[in-house]
């Protein structure tokens, strides 16, 4: 069996986000996931707010269309929950990071 992992990225613009999320995609040969890839694809920039809400929009329509086949159906994804989840986030402490791998060395 394969070993399954979702490395989530935060921070502040010009952080080094996008880099260190390339490099662990290119390292782990993982999928990387990113609106801004998609804004910049549409020909837009992570800053177009106008842009940004259409693909939004088209993530809620899929995540609708995920919640209404089975076994989704029973327990779907509501933008209410996003939300509340979103207000709870907390990044994690150095105790808890340290329960986990670290982020692979700058180079």
């Amino acid at each position: 069996m394969s070993e399954t992992r979702l490395i989530l990225t935060c921070g502040l613009p010009g952080a080094g986000k996008t880099t260190l999320a390339r490099q662990v995609a290119a390292d782990r040969s993982a999928l990387r996931l990113t609106k801004d890839d998609w804004l910049w694809a549409l020909g837009s920039t992570p800053w177009d707010d106008s842009t940004g809400k259409k693909v939004e929009q088209d993530i809620w329509r899929r995540i609708e269309a995920r919640n209404s086949k089975p076994p989704w159906d029973r327990h779907p994804i509501r933008r209410p929950d996003l939300d509340r989840w979103r207000c709870v986030f907390q990044a994690p402490d150095p105790a808890e990071l340290a329960l986990f791998d670290p982020p692979p060395a700058a180079t």
